[in-house]
């Protein structure tokens, strides 16, 4: 039986830009034993499992794996995994897709611009906002001490099906200077989050963005795994639309979101965030660009 293995880029809006993603497409012969270590032999952020044939209602089951572990829910992986489905598995390309994934059913929908250009669109799962953490404290863990808390934007701890701090600098100036101390970070958010302290990832923002038109910075930053940033996080910006609904920072709809400049991997992501008596309604969107495609040879 054919397995194939897909690499794209996404929110990239120039082909090795964004954060890549291997796709692999089976029929359930790729065992639970091999998920994770393929993973972490493509040693991308994340990998994922698109079974073959959907569910009834059409819905395909996905999975996401990082080198170290699963995930219920991810924004590059979402946007990715729909786009190597709609180019591969659909007889008839349509404009939308629906993800089973451990946090829930994900819709994904595509979208032409003005200019022919196609976004892809996730609707984020519940995202929940937390505990207020210490500015100072957090500041000090990235390397940023003599920073100024941002006024009515405070360090927030966010989830959407991962836990994500949300901290706001006052410039791009501290954003480029941050350098997260794992070890000084893990020990503060054990007093704040207590056994769940590893899997807290950083998202540092700003109100201030490099080029015309985009609206806002951010950086990732991994605490488990040293020295290591993330070019475009979905999630954390499915996170950041919630927060942004909450503290008056930047308007929060239509958004243009820069990631990875520092990493040389140039990222966009797109933001819509809004609320209603049904809660918040958010949508992350970005370009997904092909870079390869093959078959395991497992």
């Amino acid at each position: 039986m054919t397995r194939e293995v897909y690499i794209v880029d996404v929110f990239a809006e120039r082909r090795f830009g964004g954060n890549p993603l291997g796709v692999v497409i089976h029929d359930d012969e790729v065992s639970d034993a091999d998920m994770m270590p393929f993973a972490r032999e493509l040693n991308f952020s994340e990998t994922t499992y698109v079974r073959r044939t959907p569910e009834p209602d059409g819905a395909f089951q996905v999975r996401i794996f990082t080198p170290t572990e699963e995930l219920p829910f991810a924004g590059h992986p979402t946007l990715g995994s729909a786009w190597v489905i709609r180019e591969h598995l659909l007889e008839v390309r349509q404009d939308d897709v629906w993800l089973e994934m451990s946090a829930g059913r994900v819709p994904v929908h595509f979208a032409t611009e003005s200019d022919g250009g196609e976004i892809v669109w996730l609707t984020a799962p519940t995202i929940e906002l937390g505990s207020v953490w210490s500015a100072p404290d957090v500041y000090a863990t990235l390397g940023i001490p003599d920073a100024s808390p941002v006024e009515g934007a405070p360090v927030v701890l966010a989830s959407a099906g991962m836990p994500i701090l949300i901290v706001p600098v006052a410039s791009l100036k501290e954003l480029r200077a941050c350098d997260l101390d794992s070890r000084a970070f893990r020990a503060l958010a054990f007093t704040y989050v207590r056994q769940r302290f590893a899997d807290t990832i950083v998202y540092v923002i700003c109100a201030e963005a490099r080029e015309v038109g985009h609206g806002l910075a951010a950086r990732m930053f991994i605490p488990q795994i040293p020295r290591v940033e993330d070019p475009a996080t979905g999630a954390a910006a499915a996170c950041l639309g919630a927060y942004l609904l909450e503290h008056d920072l930047v308007e929060p709809d239509d958004l243009l979101i820069e990631q990875g400049y520092e990493m040389g991997r140039p990222s966009l992501l797109r933001l819509r965030a809004g609320s209603s008596d049904q809660g918040f309604r958010i949508q992350v969107g970005g370009k997904v660009r092909p870079v390869l495609g093959g078959q395991l040879c497992f």
